[in-house]
Formats: structure tokens, C-alpha cells, sequence
């Protein structure tokens, strides 16, 4: 078998690289390179921050709360961390309308690495309030704990602020922690929220940790929230355990005017009703003993014809002049709404679409015009007297029997002068409040409410400006 011959490889030219700009490959090559890293780091590290050149600031106060203010601009209220420019500026702190601080900033530039690491400063106002201060400033979060009672749960749309940690952390900043011990006592009784009741045990868990000492009784209004339901609420069925006769009429009589009403003596009453488990907001309804002064309670609820007279001599509260009362927040929207009162003709339908402080404005002025000490029904005389009521009235206007106040359930709704206070029966302790934020109870139902739902012991809420067209008020006098 002959070998194959092998050929030679042919010869190859060797490939030089020409100079450019007179170097050599390797050295233009490197250059090339090292600019390429250079124009990427200054891309990635430096340009960033020329660009939006100024620093990252964590700004937070000692009073949680606070709102921050950037040259009269808000930025927000707690702990913000926002981007500042570099330039010299006006920083304020407001604590609630208590009192401000303003200090200056200087923000110089930082431009390295700004963008991919952006380091947060962090700045915190030196100042802090005085037990006068805080004292206000821990009332005005009662104002904001009263709103939030009326949101049942929250979402990720509508989020709880922490207010109870907001004064047990402010107020343990200034060493004044007992003073928080009593906004927790009075705040506890508006507690209508799984997320508030676990912000409240946060509050009092902080306080005892930085050695403020809780009293026995924030102990047993603990352990009371700790056993609270707030889920799988169902209303309980059993009916009030209380027996009220009216005795004597007794009239209140001005000018040309008579009202009627019965004389009940009062005494020690059982109001509510028995629960078989603790929920809320069934508690608002459970069983409670009450003093019951002697009172007279109107037959009937105040008619179109009797606010007509109280017009004629308060002309303010007039319907012309329902802008100026809205401005006063005295009335809504709503104010007389398809009401046309008129003393040509005596309208017995009761009066609608009033606010209670109208009608607490109309009590004033019966008060005046009979030298009577008239007012609104507490929601414990109100419950005395329509211990015996049974009859549920579908319409406006209800059947007058002659030996009894007419139309306490159905009708309209009828307000009490009582403010809403969602925990006190269940935490068996109250506090008056006059706070604007406050709703005030209703009883009895209305023609529209469906009579098996409603009895002496359910409770209606509204806001004290709110109009209803469901809702009116009948009077009681001493």
C-alpha cells in the first residue's frame, strides 16, 4: 500500500496591527478600554447624582404625629424619608396646632454613588412639649380615636393610624408616661376595632416596659379587650327585663300652646338586655343598672307646627338661612329638606331633617318660653318609658292612645342627649363628652326599619350636624 504524499502548508503573511495616533496596538487598545470603564463609571456612579445632586433624609420627631413641613411645603406626618435637593432650606415640625419648630437645612451636594446607594441621614427635631403641651396634644388624639370608633375594620385602601402608640411613645419620650395612663383610661371606651384593640394592648405593653406603673384598673379594662369579639357578631334576642308604668299627665304650656306628656318617678332601673356572648357591638345593648330621675316625657314627637313657632321667634335657624349654619357646622345639607313648616296650619307630623343641635336649640327656647327645665331624652329615660311599648308605628304620624307617649317605636328615629359611647356598659364606667366628633344615640326605630329588628334597647347613631329625613326628637321636661 503507497504512502500519501504530504504536502507543505502554504505560506502565510503574519497580520501586524498599524499604529494609530503613533502607539503601538497595545497601548491604544488599552487606552481605548480604559476610557470605555471610565465613561461606564462615571454613567453608572457620578452622573446620577450631578443630575439630581442633594441627599436621602429620614426626618422624624419625638412627638409621633408631627407634620413636616420643607420650606411651607407638607411632606407628610410621622417618619418620612424623602430626597432633598441640595440648597438651604426652612424645615418645620407642627405638633397638632400646639406648637412648631423650625430649623434650618443645609443640604450640600453628594454625588458618588448616589443613585445606586442612596444613604439615608437622618434628622430629628430637638424639641419636645411641656406636660401643658402634651396634655392638649394627647386630647386632641381622644378627638382622633372618636372618629376612628365609627370605622368597624380597616383595609389596605383605608389603613388605622397607631394612636394609642403615638401617645404612650410620645409621652415616654418626655418622661411624662402617667400622663398617658389616663388618655388610655378615657380612649379604652371607643375600642371598636380588632386593629385598635391591638394598637391599645401595643400602648399599654410600651408603658410597662419603660417602667410605667399601670394601676389595677387599666388592668381589668385590658383583660376585658383581651376577651372581646369582634367577629361573628350576632345580635342577641333575648328582650329588656324592665317594667314602666306612666302615672300622672303633666302639661307644659306657653302662650297659646299646650304640650302634653306623662310623669314617670323614676328610680333604680335594669336597661338593656341579657347577651350570651360578648361582641361588640352587641354590648353597646347589655343589661345595665341606672338612677332614673323623675321626668314627663312628651306624648309625641315635636311637629311641624311647633318648629314652625320656634322659626317665627329664632328666625337664625330658618331654612334661608342654611348656608351660614353649614358654615357653623351647626347643620348639613339636608337641613329642612322637603320641609315647609307653617303655623297657618297645625301639621302634627313630626319635625324631620333637623340636626340635634336644632333641636337642642328648640329645647333652649321652650326652656325660656315656659321657665321649664326642657331638654332631650337620656337614653335611660327614653328606655324607661318605652319599657311597655309594644305597637310599632309604620307611618309618620302615630295613634295617640290617650294613657301613654305615642309612636316610641316606629315613626321616626328619635334622638337622645346622650353621646355615643361605644364600650361603656361592657367596661361598666363612662365619661361625658361634648366632643364635636361624637355621635349621638338614637332610639326607637323608624316607619322604614323592619319592627322585628328594632326594640327599646337598640341604638341608632348620628352625627350631631347630620339631617335625617328618618329621624326627629320628642322632649322631656323636670
Amino acid at each position: 500500500m503507497s504512502k500519501k504524499k504530504e504536502h507543505p502548508a502554504p505560506p502565510v503573511e503574519p497580520v501586524h496591527l498599524k499604529k494609530t495616533w503613533n502607539l503601538e496596538p497595545p497601548v491604544y487598545l488599552t487606552i481605548i478600554w480604559a476610557g470605555i470603564i471610565i465613561v461606564a463609571f462615571y454613567g453608572i456612579a457620578i452622573l446620577p447624582g450631578q443630575i439630581k445632586s442633594g441627599r436621602y433624609y429620614t426626618i422624624s420627631s419625638p412627638v409621633q404625629g408631627s407634620a413636616v413641613y420643607l420650606d411651607g411645603e407638607y411632606l407628610g406626618s410621622g417618619t418620612i424619608t424623602e430626597f432633598i435637593p441640595s440648597g438651604s432650606y426652612t424645615l418645620r415640625f407642627d405638633f397638632r396646632d400646639i406648637a412648631s419648630h423650625e430649623m434650618v437645612l443645609e443640604v450640600n451636594s453628594s454625588v458618588l454613588f448616589t443613585h445606586l446607594f442612596p444613604k439615608k441621614h437622618p434628622i430629628t427635631s430637638p424639641y419636645y412639649l411641656d406636660s401643658h403641651q402634651l396634655k392638649e396634644y394627647l386630647d386632641q388624639l381622644f378627638h382622633d380615636v372618636i372618629i376612628h370608633s365609627s370605622i368597624l375594620s380597616y383595609d389596605d385602601v383605608y389603613h388605622y393610624p397607631p394612636l394609642f402608640t403615638y401617645a404612650a411613645r410620645t409621652a415616654i419620650k418626655g418622661d411624662m408616661g402617667s400622663l398617658a395612663l389616663y388618655f388610655l383610661r378615657d380612649s379604652a371606651l371607643f375600642v371598636t376595632s380588632t386593629e385598635m384593640r391591638s394598637d391599645y394592648l401595643e400602648a399599654i405593653d410600651m408603658l410597662t416596659d419603660h417602667g410605667v406603673t399601670t394601676d389595677g384598673e387599666l388592668e381589668v379594662i385590658r383583660d376585658k379587650l383581651i376577651a372581646l369579639s369582634y367577629e361573628d357578631y350576632q345580635r342577641p334576642s333575648s328582650p329588656p327585663e324592665y317594667v314602666s308604668q306612666p302615672g300622672s299627665v303633666d302639661t307644659l304650656a306657653f302662650s297659646d300652646i299646650e304640650i302634653r306628656g306623662y310623669r314617670y318617678e323614676g328610680g333604680v332601673v335594669q336597661l338593656g338586655r341579657k347577651l350570651s356572648r360578648e361582641t361588640y357591638p352587641g354590648v353597646q345593648e347589655g343589661l345595665v343598672e341606672a338612677v332614673v330621675d323623675p321626668f314627663t316625657m312628651g306624648e309625641s314627637e315635636i311637629s311641624e307646627y311647633l318648629w314652625a313657632r320656634f322659626l317665627e321667634e329664632c328666625p337664625s335657624w330658618s331654612k334661608e338661612n342654611k348656608e351660614e349654619l353649614i358654615d357653623q357646622k351647626l347643620v348639613d345639607e339636608s337641613y329642612l329638606d322637603g320641609i315647609y313648616p307653617s303655623t297657618a296650619f297645625e301639621s302634627m307630623t313630626p319635625i324631620r331633617n333637623i340636626s340635634y343641635h336644632a333641636a337642642q336649640a328648640f329645647t333652649e327656647w321652650l326652656s325660656e318660653k315656659t321657665g321649664r327645665d326642657v331638654s332631650l331624652p337620656s337614653s335611660a329615660q327614653w328606655e324607661y318609658a318605652g319599657a311597655t311599648m309594644s305597637t310599632y308605628s309604620k307611618t309618620l304620624s302615630s295613634y295617640r292612645t290617650g294613657s301613654a307617649p305615642a309612636g316610641l317605636l316606629g315613626g321616626v328615629w328619635e334622638m337622645t342627649g346622650d353621646s355615643y359611647v361605644p364600650l361603656s356598659r361592657y367596661l361598666s364606667y363612662t365619661i361625658d363628652t361634648d366632643h364635636a366628633e361624637a355621635m349621638i344615640m338614637l332610639k326607637g326605630g323608624s316607619y322604614l326599619n323592619d319592627s322585628q329588628s328594632i326594640d327599646t334597647a337598640r341604638i341608632g347613631l348620628i352625627a350631631k350636624d347630620e339631617c335625617s329625613d328618618t329621624a326627629g326628637f320628642r322632649i322631656v321636661w323636670n
